[in-house]
C-alpha cells in the first residue's frame, strides 16, 4: 500500500492539492505526509540536513522574539508545512475509504483503527515536533519525538498488512 499511496500522491494535479489544503481551515488533526517513512522525514523540514542547524542558527538570532514570530518568519513556517500534508492526508483518507470492510480481523486490523492511529501518533509527534523546535535544542527535540516513532511504525506496519490482506483477496477466485 505504501508504494500505491506514494504514486497517487504524487499523481495529485495542482488543483487536488490546492482543494484539499483547504482543509487548513476545518482544523482537522494533522498527518505526516509520506505514510511510507517515519517522522523523521518531518524533523529535517524543520532541520534541515547538513553540517550546521539552520533553525537554531535562526533562533540564536531571534532570541527576543516569540515562538510563534521566530516560526512564521523562518524558512519553514508551520503554514507551510501544513498546507503540504493536508493536501496529502486528503487524499490519503480518499485511499483508504476505498479499502472494503471485509477485511476487518480484528479491531486493531481494521482501517478505522488504522486511521485513528495514524492520526494519532502522528499529530502528537507534528505538535511535539512545533513546540520542541521553538523551545528547546534539536537534540533534546530527536530524543522527545523518537518516544512517538514507535506508534507510527506500528501504524505502517498495519497499512502494509492491508493491503497483503488485499492482495490475497484479489488473488483468491470468488473474493471481492
Amino acid at each position: 500500500m505504501t508504494e500505491t499511496l506514494h504514486q497517487d500522491l504524487e499523481a495529485m494535479t495542482e488543483a487536488e492539492t490546492n482543494e484539499a489544503s483547504k482543509l487548513l481551515d476545518t482544523a482537522q488533526p494533522l498527518y505526516q505526509a509520506a505514510i511510507g517513512r517515519n517522522v523523521h522525514e518531518l524533523v529535517e523540514k524543520i532541520r534541515f540536513p547538513g553540517k550546521e542547524n539552520k533553525l537554531r542558527a535562526f533562533m540564536s538570532a531571534n532570541e527576543n522574539k516569540s515562538s510563534k514570530r521566530i516560526l512564521t518568519q523562518s524558512d519553514v513556517t508551520i503554514r507551510s508545512i501544513k498546507e503540504d500534508e493536508y493536501a496529502q492526508l486528503h487524499q490519503v483518507e480518499k485511499l483508504l475509504d476505498k479499502y472494503p470492510d471485509h477485511l476487518t480481523k480484528s479491531d486493531t486490523n481494521s482501517v478505522p483503527y488504522i486511521t485513528k492511529k495514524l492520526r494519532t501518533s502522528l499529530d502528537m509527534q507534528v505538535s511535539t515536533l512545533i513546540n520542541y523546535a521553538t523551545t528547546n535544542n534539536p537534540e533534546s527535540m530527536d530524543e522527545k519525538i523518537s518516544s512517538f516513532v514507535e506508534d507510527f511504525n506500528q501504524a505502517e506496519w498495519k497499512l502494509e498488512e492491508l493491503d497483503d490482506a488485499m492482495k490475497e483477496q484479489e488473488n483468491t477466485p470468488g473474493s471481492i
